[in-house]
């Protein structure tokens, strides 16, 4: 059964970004085997999808940036908040810190590609799988039961 929501425009992004923010978290917790379905009615003028992404908190997109050492190098890396929470949430399930989390994935790179050439693209796309990845666990283990 699907929880009905309704709400402002402002709520309804708020969700929408902790849920995809939190996704490695929320996934586990919802249950395999069980679906989350959250239907959205939402008020007032809706005129594109453009405000949906626009009036998400500022602190979602805030940049940070952290100074690390990767293989032995210092190095800084700028993302924003939401891309710097998955990536902890990653390294966590790993069971590593960060920095060695993200030593371990720039070395698997340079030995597929023969370099790590604009790592912080690929660090986003590596939480965008992260996300995808994610959703395709959940539904393959609602299509075994």
């Amino acid at each position: 059964m699907p929880w009905n929501l309704v709400v402002g425009l402002a709520e309804a992004t708020n969700l929408f970004c902790y849920l995809l923010t939190n996704a490695a978290y929320l996934l586990p917790a919802v249950g395999f085997g069980k679906i989350l379905v959250l239907e959205f009615a939402v008020k007032g003028d809706c005129s594109g999808m453009c405000e949906v992404f626009a009036g998400q908190p500022k602190e979602n997109y805030e940049p940070i940036t952290r100074n690390l050492r990767l293989n032995g190098q210092s190095t800084s890396i700028r993302l924003e908040r939401s891309f710097w929470d998955i990536i902890d949430s990653m390294a966590s399930a790993e069971g590593v810190s960060t920095p060695s989390f993200l030593s371990t994935l720039q070395s698997e790179v340079i030995e597929i590609h023969g370099e790590a050439k604009n790592f912080t693209s690929l660090l986003r796309c590596a939480c965008i799988k992260k996300i995808q990845l994610s959703m395709n666990d959940q539904s393959q283990s609602v299509l075994t039961q």
